[in-house]
């Protein structure tokens, strides 16, 4: 998937365990934030899944073993310009999701976010080079990155912590928590079930529209709040 980061950390066990079982999900949000209790899921899908990656999603037990708080949305435009970034999307309004944004920008935003609140950030990106915010060009029928002139990358790896469960500050989520909470308790291809044949055609032919209208993929659904803020009553703290 692209919406996190990937990698494995010191919070998050694969392998093999017979006694792995998929917590259901239970509301608890408040203020923009759901936590997310810690378990056991199957990460990836099973070769009869329909829209399945080829090559990327061999299935494997994953335990997450640390709780999360994460929004239940899409980063909007208006929270962006918040941060203080200028707003690189082209179907502009407040409540949409900011469009144009790599994965190095979404880093910056998560960092906004921990400086705004007095939090040490999780990611090193003085040596970055390019805009934040500097959107697809104009003029190209298709938006990658080596089309983007003032593309903001970094040549090195951001991450200040080791552990990335360590730092003090708001983070992407890992490749694991990100689809263990966008499962919210299932198992199927989606939290509303396995998708049909027909409706992954219809997903493809809509990607298909969109890329061909330069439209690069939107900040995910991504900011995870430090549980040092305090969690969501009346959820326990975190030791």
């Amino acid at each position: 998937g692209t919406g996190g980061d990937g990698g494995a950390d010191a919070g998050t066990d694969t392998g093999t365990d017979d006694g792995c079982t998929q917590p259901g999900a239970t509301p608890q949000c408040a203020d923009g934030w759901c936590r997310i209790e810690p378990g056991c899921f199957e990460l990836g899908s099973p070769l009869s899944e329909p829209c399945r990656g080829a090559y990327s999603e061999t299935q494997v037990q994953v335990t997450l073993t640390r709780p999360f708080e994460m929004q239940p949305h899409e980063v909007p435009q208006s929270e962006w310009e918040v941060a203080g970034f200028v707003n690189p999307s082209t179907d502009v309004a407040p409540d949409k999701p900011v469009m144009f944004v790599n994965w190095y920008e979404a880093m910056a935003y998560a960092n906004a976010l921990s400086e705004e609140r007095g939090l040490e950030p999780c990611y090193a990106l003085d040596g970055c080079i390019g805009i934040i915010g500097s959107g697809c060009p104009e003029g190209y029928e298709l938006c990658f990155e080596e089309t983007f002139p003032d593309d903001y990358v970094c040549d090195y790896d951001p991450h200040l912590y080791a552990s990335w469960y360590e730092c003090p500050g708001y983070r992407l989520p890992t490749e694991a928590e990100w689809e263990y909470a966008a499962r919210a308790g299932t198992s199927g291809g989606t939290y509303n079930g396995t998708s049909t044949l027909l409706q992954c055609e219809q997903r493809h032919e809509i990607w298909m529209h969109v890329h061909s209208l330069a439209v690069r993929p939107s900040v995910p659904r991504f900011a995870l709040r430090p549980q040092r803020l305090g969690p969501i009553p009346p959820a326990p703290r975190p030791q």
